[in-house]
């Protein structure tokens, strides 16, 4: 009992694994009679084959330990011990399991009624006081805030030094990378074979390392990320190279922001025949903005998506409007609509939130939405094709 459910878990715990009826490589896990099967855009690479064989073996004893009724917590155990492994596959000298157990305990900290913040960087070296004692907690608790403060431990956890990313130091990546825009600075001083930790004031997650997000736990939910396979992954769903990587990069800082958004990549325009606000329309080859929106569209009309140099200079205006009520729609070379109303799909069925309604009409017209959710979820819709062309419903999930 609840095989499918143990396994259905650990698989979710890998945002560019899916479900689909057809796709160009296919896995499975099983346990006793029953096999769960997923899929993936590329063969998986050697660290994910390590992944995947440790989740089949692992499989009984999770199952052995559920109880009658699954709780989330159980579940989360699974994809905690997943996550752990993942970690362990990068570096396995470091304690990743004290580290989790210290975030676990400061994330329910609070300091002059604020919850308690934490940036460690794990180096090199041996430390000397443990983070974890609790005899310097009221010190060290409102310590290491700051996002450009943080604690440079070793790997037990033990204090090395106190230090701050100057200003000099943060310097722009010429490759794309997977993270919150706030942990730029962290990226910026790590060097191969050093990791970070982040514990933020609303109490999510994150382990990176010098390439980019290694795991994040929002919302009691653990996801890994093999940084390189997921941006091919959404750049294999755009069938644009520089469409993707550039929503690769945007969409965890829309997450982060919690605001909820829709983003619908319509490089055919078939959406865009869709909207029933005309006045959204800023781009394509009749726009009629409205008064707000004509005196916008010059400054962001040519956020192109598409664009080789990257969305650097102008990303924080994207973020800005694409946080407004409605959806924004875009091809490879500008911004067709902010704020946009799209008709629902007569063949739709039956959704909740009219966020997801437009999400899945703009599917169904032949876009690429993809939902952000105001608890931070990302939701992109896709059709899934093996090596003969046949289609699919799909989609992939992560925060």
């Amino acid at each position: 009992m609840y095989e499918d459910i143990v396994m259905e878990t650990a698989i979710s715990t890998v945002p560019h694994w899916y479900s689909s009826k057809y796709a160009k490589y296919t896995y499975e896990l099983s346990m006793g009679n029953n096999v769960f099967r997923f899929q993936s855009h590329s063969q998986l690479t050697l660290k994910l084959q390590e992944l995947q064989i440790y989740i089949q073996n692992s499989l009984k004893g999770w199952h052995s330990h559920m109880p009658a009724n699954p709780t989330p917590r159980s579940l989360q155990q699974v994809e905690e011990d997943i996550a752990v492994r993942w970690l362990e596959i990068f570096d396995s000298t470091v304690d990743w399991n004290k580290f989790i157990a210290y975030i676990e305990y400061v994330r329910f900290r609070t300091y002059e009624n604020n919850r308690v913040m934490t940036n460690l960087v794990i180096g090199g070296g041996q430390g000397t006081l443990s983070l974890s004692d609790a005899d310097i907690q009221k010190v060290v608790d409102p310590l290491s805030t700051s996002m450009q403060v943080y604690f440079r431990v070793d790997k037990e956890l033990r204090f090395l030094d106190y230090q701050e990313i100057l200003w000099k130091e943060v310097r722009e990546s010429a490759e794309y990378r997977f993270i919150p825009e706030f942990l730029e600075p962290f990226a910026s001083i790590l060097q191969e074979g050093e990791f970070s930790v982040h514990l933020h004031r609303q109490g999510d997650f994150f382990i990176m390392d010098s390439r980019g997000l290694l795991v994040a736990n929002r919302k009691g939910r653990w996801h890994i990320y093999d940084t390189q396979t997921f941006k091919n992954s959404v750049c294999g769903i755009m069938g644009n190279y520089t469409v993707g990587s550039n929503l690769f990069e945007l969409m965890f800082d829309l997450s982060y922001r919690r605001h909820g958004a829709l983003l619908v990549y319509d490089p055919e325009h078939k959406v865009i025949e869709q909207v029933v606000n005309p006045k959204s329309v800023i781009g394509g080859e009749s726009p009629l903005p409205d008064a707000a929106r004509a005196m916008l569209s010059p400054v962001i009309r040519d956020i192109g998506l598409g664009r080789t140099d990257r969305l650097i200079r102008k990303k924080n205006l994207f973020l800005e409007v694409a946080g407004l009520d409605g959806a924004l729609i875009f091809d490879d070379v500008e911004l067709l609509a902010i704020g946009a109303m799209i008709k629902q799909h007569p063949n739709l069925g039956s959704y909740l939130g009219a966020r997801t309604i437009a999400a899945q009409s703009a599917f169904k017209y032949g876009g690429v939405p993809i939902k952000v959710s105001a608890d931070g979820e990302i939701q992109i819709l896709f059709e899934s094709s093996d090596d003969e062309g046949l289609l699919s419903d799909a989609e992939m999930t992560f925060m």
